[in-house]
């Protein structure tokens, strides 16, 4: 018959079987919580004030780093509460060390309820943060897609612009070649003509560097989106107000070719030399002026008429050709 086991016996046993392994769980959690605690606190500031993307996913991140003692603990000590109710199945075992057990069992319990609680709230909070983070991503992409379509509508504009201020060119070279020609219907024609863009007009209404970026920071927070879409809208920042400087000067230019534009005339001409190199006396230079102005289909009938009363023996044709080499027609 098998001796009765003694107190120290049992003891032993309950320390090779159950204490160690409650103690490292134990340890695991009292040092773990803390530092758990602590990022969570962390964790939450940034949630609360809703931080960067970066800073929430650093901050997450760091939590699940203090979260996995904590839960190796929480591990430990339910293998020690499982082992100890192994344990308490043998009577003998079980009398002998009744008020051991009991004293183990509550701070084993206490020290898991406590840990479970706290990885609990700092589960919560990893999944706020993932939440967030994803939140976060479907705003940056929806984001995305709307800067790009505001920049793809000013850069449609500011290619508007430039076409424009080409057809003012030639609207104003053609307008001069008008003048050349002596052409007073075309002339007046081009001066009542415009391009048909407004480009241009759009710029000069919109406060300088304002659009699209004004409108887009109105639904937008810019600074918590994601760092590459960031990157690229102060690069495209750049180049927006680039281009209002290039656009500027084009509306300006448009407003100097208007004005010269509408100057333009078809002068007379010169009469007097004229009547010089027709050799026609200065009496002459009236009905000559009325000549050279008047319509080419008569005008050689009409100098004729002046050379005749002159007495200046010179066909119309011979004054036309004068007149031609002398530059005057």
């Amino acid at each position: 018959m098998a001796k009765p086991m003694t107190k120290q016996q049992a003891m032993d046993l309950l320390d090779k079987q159950v204490s160690k392994v409650g103690e490292a769980g134990l340890k695991r959690t009292e040092e773990g919580l803390p530092k758990m605690k602590a990022s969570a606190k962390k964790l939450a500031d940034a949630l609360k004030a809703a931080d960067s993307p970066e800073l929430i996913d650093t901050q997450s991140r760091h939590l699940k780093l203090q979260m996995r003692p904590v839960a190796e603990g929480v591990a430990l000590l339910d293998e020690a509460i499982r082992r100890i109710k192994e344990f308490e199945k043998d009577e003998e075992k079980f009398e002998l060390l009744a008020d051991e057990l009991a004293d183990i069992m509550k701070l084993a319990t206490d020290a898991l309820e406590k840990s479970r609680k706290e990885l609990l709230a700092a589960r919560k909070l990893t999944d706020e943060a993932a939440t967030s983070l994803a939140r976060h991503q479907s705003d940056s992409k929806e984001a995305e897609e709307e800067w790009a379509a505001f920049m793809t509508e000013f850069e449609r504009k500011t290619a508007l612009a430039k076409k424009e201020i080409v057809a003012w060119v030639a609207l104003e070279k053609d307008a001069q070649a008008a003048v050349d020609a002596r052409d007073k219907a075309r002339l007046a024609a081009l001066q009542k003509s415009s391009p048909a863009s407004k480009a241009l007009d759009d710029f000069a209404a919109a406060p300088k560097g304002q659009r699209p970026y004004a409108d887009f920071a109105k639904e937008y927070d810019v600074p918590s989106l994601a760092p590459a879409l960031r990157k690229k809208i102060v690069a495209d920042q750049v180049a927006v107000a680039d281009a209002f400087e290039n656009v500027t000067m084009m509306a300006w230019r448009k407003g100097e070719i208007a004005k010269r534009l509408a100057a333009l005339k078809i002068g007379p001409r010169d009469a007097k030399k004229a009547a010089t190199v027709l050799g026609l006396p200065a009496a002459s230079v009236a009905r000559l002026q009325a000549a050279l102005d008047g319509p080419d289909a008569a005008r050689a009938k009409a100098l004729e008429a002046i050379a005749k009363a002159a007495k200046v023996e010179l066909s119309g044709k011979d004054m036309i050709t004068k007149l031609q080499k002398a530059g005057l027609l």
